[in-house]
């Protein structure tokens, strides 16, 4: 889908394409830190969206905003309308080819962060029809999995089937219902078919080794993949004192999937304290079946920061593979170390025994005993201080990830016409 030659091209605008114009998850945090910073850097930056409002610092920013204003899939009341419009979305085609005829594909690179929840794969022949050098980041696996995750939601399990074969399209693995996933098994065939995916994407950028290793089978021998790490902004501070800390903390959606009742057991047979920022739908059984653990529920994100800086440890228990993890990366910085479940994409930032600690994954007596070796303060310490130390050494700043984009965007438009 995208294009080559030799020596790199230096690009002057970008259009940044995303379901959503407004933060409502890691991908939609890191599409547009990354308009903002592209702009900032001096880049002629489109933001292209189905689902609006516009996040509050795109306003005055100098990013070009365009909206299709659908409502999103979920939550539109129309709801036959929404499923046609999630399998092809014709309008957002039309509307972003109209953007493209006035780049200059000489200089211009068209790079995706997603399309299944809005946007639909009706965009992906737009840019390849007006060959449109562009970069795809891959958040999660939706490029071959129809659920996104690689998991099995009913058996809360990592599902190692065969991307639509078979076995998977007659499995039900959704988390709502069998229909819903035969729904997307139809969306992900449009997608295969009409939207030339992902056999037509030719250009990726991988946010950890893991969602490589995963994905690589499905893609064309000739992808060429680029490794760039998605941002994260956190004012440096001093090392948190975690072996002064006593509770050991959870951040994220309580769910089955994300390993919350898991860490809840663990700890009450570790005899730990355990403190759960977030909510989600076993935040009642976890309430009822072990009355110690601490819920905060959601909280602003400097109170999320105080939560982290106040704890012995950060717990990553998930059970799926996950893509790269921000609030591993807030720890590090923090000098909090992070227990890992070892079957998480959270693993490669975590060297087991010197800034944080592996378990075995799904495993509740692995877990325990993690918890219990975390009761030495001396192990502590040497795993906080580094932590905060490997972290600071190179930290994944926004100019650091502009820096490693433009460098991609280079190789991106020299190769255009490959």
């Amino acid at each position: 889908m995208c294009g080559g030659g030799s020596d790199n091209v230096n690009p002057k605008r970008v259009v940044v394409v995303y379901d959503y114009g407004s933060i409502n998850g890691g991908a939609a945090q890191v599409a547009i830190a990354s308009a903002l910073g592209l702009q900032r850097a001096g880049f002629d930056v489109d933001y292209f969206c189905a689902v609006g409002p516009a996040a509050p610092m795109l306003a005055g920013s100098g990013v070009r905003f365009h909206c299709l204003g659908n409502p999103d899939l979920l939550s539109d009341p129309q709801r036959l309308a929404a499923a046609a419009r999630g399998l092809w979305n014709r309008a957002a085609a039309q509307a972003l080819r109209a953007l493209l005829e006035t780049c200059d594909p000489s200089s211009t690179v068209v790079h995706v962060h997603g399309w299944t929840k809005g946007l639909s794969a009706s965009i992906f022949p737009v840019i390849e029809d007006l060959r449109m050098p562009c970069v795809t980041t891959l958040h999660e696996f939706f490029t071959a999995c129809p659920n996104g995750g690689f998991f099995d939601y009913q058996r809360n399990q990592i599902c190692t089937r065969r991307a639509m074969g078979v076995d998977c399209i007659t499995t039900h693995c959704d988390v709502r219902s069998y229909p819903q996933k035969l729904w997307r098994v139809a969306r992900q065939g449009v997608a295969q078919v009409a939207g030339r995916m992902p056999s037509g994407i030719r250009e990726v950028i991988f946010i950890s080794e893991l969602t490589r290793e995963v994905l690589a089978p499905y893609f064309h021998a000739t992808t060429r993949w680029h490794a760039v790490r998605n941002p994260l902004q956190v004012d440096k501070a001093p090392r948190a004192s975690a072996e002064a800390n006593g509770k050991f903390l959870f951040v994220g959606r309580l769910s089955p999937e994300k390993g919350a009742d898991l860490f809840a057991a663990a700890a009450a047979a570790a005899g730990v304290q355990a403190r759960f920022v977030g909510d989600g739908p076993v935040r009642a059984r976890i309430a009822e079946r072990w009355p110690g653990v601490e819920l905060t529920g959601w909280l602003q994100p400097s109170q999320v920061l105080a939560e982290i800086r106040a704890s012995r440890a950060l717990v990553f228990p998930s059970f799926w593979y996950e893509g790269q993890p921000l609030v591993v990366q807030e720890a590090l910085a923090n000098g909090v170390p992070v227990i890992v479940a070892d079957k998480t994409a959270a693993r490669e930032v975590i060297r087991d025994g010197h800034n944080g600690l592996w378990f075995r994954h799904a495993e509740e007596a692995s877990l325990v005993a993690v918890l219990r070796r975390m009761a030495d303060d001396a192990t502590v310490a040497a795993l906080s201080r580094n932590a905060h130390a490997d972290y600071w050494a190179h930290p994944p700043t926004l100019q650091a990830h502009v820096e490693g984009l433009v460098e991609v965007y280079a190789k991106v438009l020299a190769r255009r016409g490959d």
